[in-house]
C-alpha cells in the first residue's frame, strides 16, 4: 500500500484530502508544516501532496523535501492553472487545481505512483521472451 503525506496548513482541507485519498486505498499521514527533515524521515511517504497558498512557502518546502529525498514525487495544490509548470524545475512534480472535486488529484497521484512498475511491464511486452535460459534470466533480473 502506498503512503501519501498531505502537508496543508488548513485543517479542513487537510482532512478532506486525507479522506478522499484513504477512500482510494492509500495510507495517509497529514501535517501542518513541521520541520520537513524529521517529517519525511518519520513518515517515509511514497508521495507528498503539498497545498500552501503562498507559492514562496511551497518553494521552500519542496526544496526541503528534495534535500531529504530527491526522487520523492510532489503534487502541488493550485488555485488556478499556471502557464509555467513546476515540472520544469523539479522532476517528479505535478499540480492539481483545488476545488471540491478531487478527481484531478487522484489521477495525478496514480500517474506519479504508477511509473515504479512500468519498466518491467514494458520489458515483458516489448521483448519476446522464450523458454531459453538467457530469456528467463533477463526476466528474473527485471523482477528483482
Amino acid at each position: 500500500m502506498n503512503k501519501i503525506l498531505v502537508i496543508c496548513p488548513e485543517p479542513s482541507l487537510r482532512l478532506f484530502y486525507a479522506a478522499e485519498l484513504m477512500e482510494e486505498g492509500y495510507e495517509v499521514a497529514t501535517a501542518d508544516r513541521e520541520p520537513i527533515a524529521g517529517l519525511i524521515e518519520r513518515e517515509w511517504p511514497d508521495l507528498v501532496v503539498l497545498d500552501h497558498r503562498d507559492l514562496g512557502d511551497q518553494e521552500v518546502l519542496v526544496k526541503a523535501i528534495r534535500k531529504e529525498r530527491n526522487e520523492l514525487p510532489v503534487i502541488f495544490g493550485r488555485d488556478r492553472v499556471h502557464l509555467k509548470s513546476d515540472r520544469n524545475r523539479y522532476p517528479q512534480t505535478d499540480y492539481f487545481i483545488k476545488g471540491t472535486d478531487l478527481e484531478g488529484l487522484k489521477i495525478k497521484v496514480k500517474r506519479l505512483l504508477r511509473p515504479q512498475t512500468l519498466p518491467v511491464e514494458n520489458m515483458e511486452t516489448l521483448i519476446p521472451f522464450s523458454n531459453a535460459p538467457a530469456s528467463q534470466l533477463n526476466l528474473d533480473l527485471l523482477h528483482k
